[in-house]
């Protein structure tokens, strides 16, 4: 093992075992969320570790696929997301297709599900932010994004917005997202985004720091893709949400449960929501807040630990919904829950999905 790849190695260790980070319910967006999106983890065979490079072209410009015009480049072969998955969940490779983005060693897949890609940008490296005009044929739509800082010590996240409203937010990884496509996010209705088949909207999405500044680190990624969706589910009694009935992780095929799905609504005070949880299989979870239209915090419990989230409704209304997968283990249950008693009329929700067999 070479000294920098010795050197990475024992960085990463050391953020496993923060004790100063709490421990998360199931690898959400911090700590775990770093780890399941590591591409660069040891491939072991015949007892032999092997290195997974990714190598980073830096490209000029950001280059878009729009209103269904094919990218420029033909698609090349994409590091796999999951050779070496670190959340314990099941993978397959996807091998590329006709109709998937590609640039800078990231790849928004063609179809993902029953979802199809409209339209994609990735920034070249160092970009803050990118923007590119879409027009929808379409308004059951999703966008998932992504940003990547190579510096642990920066704190980061990227914000899209239509026509300058946001729409979402997600925070940034320290470790390149190689399949972005695959970031199962919830979905507004067309009216609250000002979103109508034929009319041209103007996509951005920017890496800001918590001031709202645009970072501007080395290296640092940022893109977005506009995926249709026709089959979801309504939740929330204020301000409703969609959740997806089938999302992809790592390569593989999961459906939301009737029987592993709640919601309730909280009007005053501190009310939990419990879900049993499957034993000795995968799942993913989607969990969150509907309708919060002030700052607010919610905190998670149950299986294996727990975290607060600090939601800001300006980053859009899907950044309450939080998503990640959890490996086979023994069933137990998820709790969510309010973290201050206010008098804001809270909905709450958890979706469990199962894998397809």
């Amino acid at each position: 093992m070479s000294l920098s790849k010795l050197r990475d190695q024992l960085r990463d260790q050391a953020d496993e075992i923060d004790v100063n980070e709490p421990i998360p319910l199931i690898a959400v967006r911090d700590r775990a969320a770093r780890l399941r999106r590591r591409r660069i983890a040891a491939v072991v065979a015949g007892g032999t570790a092997v290195a997974l490079v990714v190598a980073v072209a830096v490209g000029k410009g950001v280059r878009t696929e729009v209103d269904g015009v094919q990218p420029a480049r033909t698609p090349t072969a994409v590091p796999s997301a999951t050779e070496s998955p670190s959340d314990g969940l099941p993978s397959r490779r996807v091998a590329p297709a006709k109709g998937d983005y590609v640039k800078e060693g990231v790849r928004y897949r063609a179809k993902i599900a029953d979802d199809t890609l409209q339209a994609a940008a990735i920034g070249s490296a160092g970009q803050s932010s990118i923007s590119f005009r879409w027009t929808p044929v379409t308004t059951q739509v999703d966008f998932r994004i992504f940003c990547t800082i190579h510096d642990p010590q920066d704190i980061g996240k990227v914000v899209v917005r239509i026509n300058g409203k946001p729409v979402g937010a997600e925070s940034c990884d320290q470790f390149q997202d190689t399949e972005p496509g695959e970031r199962a996010v919830a979905r507004v209705p067309a009216k609250d985004l000002g979103l109508r088949v034929g009319h041209a909207v103007q996509v951005t999405a920017s890496i800001i720091d918590g001031n709202g500044r645009l970072l501007n680190r080395p290296g640092q990624f940022v893109g977005a893709g506009i995926y249709s969706r026709s089959q979801d589910r309504e939740y929330g009694s204020r301000d409703p949400v969609y959740l997806p009935e089938r999302i992809e992780h790592q390569g593989l095929t999961y459906q939301l449960e009737d029987s592993g799905t709640a919601a309730v609504r909280l009007d005053v005070g501190q009310q939990d929501l419990v879900l049993p949880t499957p034993g000795f299989k995968p799942f993913l979870l989607m969990f969150g807040t509907i309708g919060v239209r002030q700052n607010h915090s919610f905190e998670t419990a149950g299986v294996p630990g727990g975290e607060v989230f600090d939601i800001r409704p300006t980053d859009g209304r899907t950044s309450s919904i939080k998503f990640d997968g959890v490996a086979a283990q023994a069933a137990g249950e998820v709790i969510l829950r309010q973290k201050a008693s206010n008098s804001a009329k809270w909905d709450l929700v958890i979706a469990i999905y199962l894998p397809v067999s």
